[in-house]
This record gives structure tokens, sequence and C-alpha cells, in this order.
């Protein structure tokens, strides 16, 4: 087995995570302007974006507070803009509680394959 399928298999929902982030601000950067987007300017959604998914790491070594920091920053960010949480559908998909619900997901999504 070599390195970076070794890494891939310890940190592969992180790489998922880091995916559903970049998903997440091209879904605010494209749709901007429909309806139900956020209204504030490209360089706060972005960064609060970013930022928002940095404590989801941390779960590792603090699994309650990297997601209860997220939780917070969520909070705080939805008081300078309340369109920008909820408007990127792939951040709801970081609010799956266990690796067994990101094991489904993976599965259904077709990024897993049974026996691979």
């Amino acid at each position: 087995m070599s390195r970076g399928e070794r890494l891939a298999r310890t940190y592969w929902f992180d790489l998922l995570i880091v995916l559903l982030a970049i998903v997440a601000m091209l879904e605010v950067v494209l749709g901007r302007g429909s309806s139900g987007a956020p209204t504030t300017t490209l360089w706060f959604c972005l960064p609060a974006l970013a930022i928002l998914v940095l404590p989801v790491f941390a779960r590792r070594w603090f699994p309650f507070a990297g997601l209860a920091a997220f939780w917070l920053l969520a909070v705080g960010i939805s008081f300078v803009d309340p369109l920008l949480i909820p408007y990127p559908e792939s951040v709801f998909l970081l609010r799956l509680r266990d690796r067994v619900q990101a094991v489904v997901l993976a599965y259904e999504s077709g990024l897993v394959t049974p026996g691979a």
C-alpha cells in the first residue's frame, strides 16, 4: 500500500469535508443574485465559510469542542448574514453525527463501492 493510499484511507472524511467546503463556496459564488442568496459581499462570505469548516478538523483531538465551535461560529455568522449558513446545501452535510452516517452517504452517492 502506497503512502498516498494510506493517507487517503486515514483522512478520507477530512478530504470529504474539504470537498464540501469548496462546493459550498462555489454555490455562493455562482448563486449570487438568485433568490435566497447571501446579501453580504464575497469578501465576507468566502472566508466565513472557510473559518466555519476549520473547527470540524479538530474533532479528532477535541470531539465535543470542535463540533461545538462549528455551531457557535455558525450562529455568529448568521448574525452578520442570516442567509449565508442555510444557502449552501453542502454545509448541511457537515452536520453528520458520526462516521456511520458519512459511510452511508458515501455509498449512496457512489463515492465508495462495496468491496473496493
